[in-house]
């Protein structure tokens, strides 16, 4: 692996454990859930609940088929290779800020807080490096890889009745309006379905 993507991970890990990352976190939350009462956001203002939902690990990291596939875009190196250690290294991180998450809404449970879990299992067998979802380790997705990239083609929506208003939603290159796509957008590829 990379020193500087081993440093980049090491950074990240250590900002998790920092008391003053962990401060900062339940700061934001609290922030979030004062302005929502402020702001009108429930009747009555104190009703008002902020829901935190975790990250899903993105890496399969068991299955050793992606240890010597590396997705490095510019050359071709060792250095990056998707390793079982490196994929679990990750997924730890992910997880590590799951922890974090559901310790924060813990301390905030009677600002409103909510921590959401349960909902990552169904990503499993549908992880990058996962072999019941890419069919081909060596590009980054695949269509049972349930994230987002940019290499998928969006299907042209069914055609609406255009005398009604239309919702439009801007995205980098492009906009998207409801029924109807004008132009694909890099940021909003779809997903394949989900359960």
């Amino acid at each position: 692996m990379s020193q500087n993507c081993d440093s980049v991970l090491t950074a990240i890990e250590n900002k998790l454990s920092d008391l003053g990352f962990q401060g900062a976190l339940d700061q934001t939350i609290l922030a979030i859930a004062i302005k929502g009462r402020v702001n009108g956001g429930a009747n009555p203002p104190e009703s008002f609940q902020v829901f935190v939902n975790g990250y899903i690990p993105f890496w399969n990291e068991v299955d050793e088929g992606c240890n010597t596939v590396s997705w490095e875009w510019w050359w071709t190196t060792t250095d990056h290779l998707l390793t079982t250690q490196l994929r679990k290294r990750m997924n730890d991180i992910v997880r590590e800020l799951n922890y974090q998450l559901r310790r924060s809404a813990f301390r905030l449970k009677n600002e409103g807080v909510i921590y959401v879990d349960g909902f990552q299992d169904p990503y499993i067998d549908h992880q990058f490096c996962d072999p019941k979802a890419d069919t081909d380790l060596k590009k980054p997705i695949s269509p049972n890889t349930w994230f987002w990239a940019g290499d998928r083609f969006v299907p042209k929506a069914p055609k609406t009745n255009t005398s009604t208003p239309q919702l439009t939603h801007s995205i980098a290159r492009g906009t998207v309006t409801k029924g109807r796509r004008q132009m694909t957008p890099i940021a909003s590829r779809k997903r394949s379905s989900m359960p």
